[in-house]
């Protein structure tokens, strides 16, 4: 019912707000063409000084428009994705963090569940992100709860006075896999709309060999096909020259079935998954100052169910999400933030001792300056937050960016973290500890970097340093014939990150090439629990190195990638006396653009795993072997009518 309203309510301030947008256009007698203005919410990349962010090129956005943001991630970043195999559970972790300290941002609002303080992220489309970012590194100053080891920033963007744009996907792959999607928008001076659909199915019976089987036989995995679809709805309006509105509806609904371990011979595990998200913000810009107001609301129902064992569990989420920010422009290149921000989460959740709520409350404040060149970018932010029964700490942070000799540029930061417990934490029943603490510490970064551009060739490198020391990290343990979290350890992670990059681009050439690393030590220092022999050891599923390189050859709208990745072992005993096998992987995509005025047609080749690795990124999990996909995109573009409009100055967006 809650999901509903909202939906109706998003409707309604549509309506409205369109009528608005019309009214002031119908109204207007003298005006000139307007200047293209970008609309997104941007506290994420203003305050960002010191921090380390790498942006997804949008040809692999493009490229990948029909699939999900893991098939991106596992080829373009040095993120560690805990996947569960093909279609299934997929959990996403940044510098030796575990999926509860990595934030998923969607245009500013945070997706972490409030049951088990995770995102899964396959389930999210690649088909709905304009904009995708990692940020490497904590920022619980800008962000709050949970932004400990880094954040996957997905941004949605619009442009008014763009006209009519049609966007159709179809592909299909290996394992009966296929997917369906569609985009429309439409722009005019003071109105864009837009919306994306797609629909995904598969099986995802693929072969592997069965290493608990004398002989290693090879079999199909059974019990594993999934059905995905979901529609984002967005509207931006101008309703005057210095004041936006814009609405957004994300519905999707998925189901998969849980296929069995290699030690299982049958599954009858299925979980669904229906999500509703809203939200709406509001901006008034000027030369010196900037007010945002935004909401948000999502509601999350799971349902898991196990005939074999008898098992019907549902789990209800709901969040309420209210924030306003000013941002004030002050003389000799100075930028102040300060905001508010409300969130009410509430679960019900069979499985718990009780149904939980809770309000959480935050006052945050960032500052930065720049000097007349901006070659020097100083920032400090600090956040406080309250909630009911928890002392939380506060939290301040500093950065700074340091250009020099045309070339080089030097970043550091330090900043506190925290993550709150969550409700599965908290209230699982049995073996909830509503005794538990935050999880907080400190981290420190570094990284220097150049870039060298002459005429068609530029290259950029860049090795970065990190520390993080966290104390009351919780884990859990057997107690009693069952688990339960407790704040027993303190980890100290620290590494070593280095990138190094190269582009030829002449004519029709393009040429890229690129090459990212990484070593990580994240160990247990510390632990109150006696003759705990983790002590000293890296933590599960945290591989220590991670290497990564891409190869782009283009030539007149064809193009040729190939990535290659490759992880190292992950302890799974937290005494590292078991561990899964380092893997290494392929990818090759080929991909053609050919106009047809007014359309552009676009197909996509693209084969994963080409070497066949036998792998296992959780054990008993087989991933797919040698596989492919085939994407076929129609677009259309019908430019907007030359008719006058109300002139408005470039501002920049809040």
């Amino acid at each position: 019912m809650a999901c509903k309203f909202f939906i109706y309510l998003f409707l309604m301030m549509s309506t409205i707000s369109n009528i608005l947008a019309q009214q002031k256009n119908n109204d207007s007698t003298k005006s000139k063409t307007l200047n293209e203005v970008i609309i997104t919410g941007n506290r994420f990349l203003n305050f960002s000084t010191g921090t380390n962010i790498k942006k997804t090129d949008s040809s692999i956005l493009q490229i990948n428009r029909n699939n999900f943001i893991t098939d991106i991630l596992q080829q373009q970043s040095l993120i560690s994705i805990k996947s569960y195999g093909g279609g299934s559970l997929a959990n996403a972790s940044v510098r030796g963090s575990g999926p509860e300290h990595t934030a998923i941002l969607w245009n500013g609002f945070n997706l972490q569940s409030s049951m088990n303080g995770q995102s899964d992220i396959a389930l999210l489309p690649a088909l709905f992100a304009d904009e995708l970012y990692v940020q490497y590194g904590g920022s619980g100053a800008v962000w709050g709860s949970g932004v400990v080891g880094g954040a996957l920033v997905l941004n949605n963007s619009c442009k008014f006075n763009d006209g009519t744009k049609i966007q159709v996907n179809s592909s299909a792959g290996s394992y009966h896999s296929q997917q369906q999607s569609l985009q429309l928008s439409y722009s005019n001076s003071s109105l864009t709309t837009s919306t994306r659909v797609f629909y995904h199915t598969a099986e995802n019976d693929f072969s592997f060999q069965n290493y608990t089987i004398t002989g290693n036989p090879e079999e199909k995995q059974k019990h594993a096909s999934v059905l995905q679809y979901g529609i984002l709805h967005e509207n931006y309006f101008r309703l005057s020259p210095n004041q936006k509105l814009s609405v957004r509806l994300w519905y999707q609904f998925n189901d998969r079935n849980i296929p069995p371990t290699v030690y299982q011979t049958e599954s009858d595990s299925r979980q669904t998954d229906r999500t509703c998200r809203v939200t709406a913000d509001w901006q008034r810009t000027g030369k010196s100052l900037g007010i945002v107001l935004r909401s948000a609301y999502f509601n999350d129902n799971i349902l898991y169910q196990d005939k074999l064992f008898g098992i019907h569990a549902v789990s209800k989420a709901n969040t309420w999400i209210t924030e306003t920010e000013t941002k004030i422009s002050l003389p000799y290149r100075q930028l102040v933030n300060i905001g508010l921000n409300n969130t009410y989460q509430k679960a019900d959740v069979d499985d718990y001792i009780r149904n939980p709520e809770r309000e959480k409350f935050a006052l945050f404040m960032c500052y930065k300056i720049s000097n007349n060149k901006q070659n020097i970018n100083a920032m400090i932010s600090a956040r406080q937050e309250f909630t009911k029964g928890i002392n939380i700490p506060f939290i301040p942070s500093a950065g700074i960016d340091l250009r020099f000799l045309k070339v080089f540029k030097l970043k550091a930061g330090v900043t506190r973290n925290f993550r709150l417990p969550t409700f599965n934490e908290l209230y699982w029943n049995p073996g909830g500890n509503v005794n538990l603490e935050p999880e907080k510490g400190w981290s420190e970064d570094m990284a220097l970097s150049v870039e060298y551009t002459k005429r068609i060739f530029s290259f950029e490198s860049e090795i970065s340093v990190f520390n993080r020391n966290m104390k009351n990290w919780v884990i859990w343990l057997p107690e009693n014939n069952y688990w339960s979290p407790k704040n027993l350890q303190e980890v100290w992670s620290r590494g070593l990150e280095w990138t190094v990059g190269a582009n030829i681009i002449k004519n029709e050439w393009k040429i890229s090439a690129q090459a990212n690393g990484n070593y990580i030590l994240t160990t247990n220092e510390k632990s109150k629990k006696e003759g705990d022999e983790s002590i000293g050891k890296q933590l599960m599923y945290v591989p220590k190195i991670n290497l990564f390189f891409n190869f782009t050859l283009g030539f007149h709208g064809l193009y040729v990638n190939y990535n290659h990745t490759y992880s190292g072992c992950r302890y799974i005993s937290s005494d590292n006396s078991s561990f899964l096998d380092p893997y290494q992987t392929g990818n090759i995509s080929f991909s053609g653009t050919v106009p047809v005025k007014p359309s552009l047609l676009r197909i996509t080749l693209q084969f994963y795993n080409i070497w066949n690795e036998i792998y296992e990124v959780v054990p008993t999990r087989p991933m797919p072997g040698r596989n492919f996909r085939i994407n076929i995109t129609l677009e259309f573009n019908k430019p907007p009518k030359k008719n006058n409009y109300h002139h408005e100055k470039k501002q920049q967006p809040v």
